[in-house]
């Protein structure tokens, strides 16, 4: 679950748990790019853009 609180520190609950599985087997550079690409995603998401 680290790299989840490292790359993304506001997710929680049942997302979060999601996440930390997805990258688990990710190289740090990985987990980086996937979580860059993941917040801007959510916040179109949220915002409706």
């Amino acid at each position: 679950m680290s790299k989840v609180i490292k790359y993304m520190p506001e997710l929680q609950g049942d997302e979060q748990l999601t996440i930390a599985r997805i990258m688990t087997e990710m190289t740090e550079e990985q987990a980086e790019q996937f979580a860059r690409v993941y917040r801007q995603r959510r916040k179109d998401e949220t915002s409706g853009c």
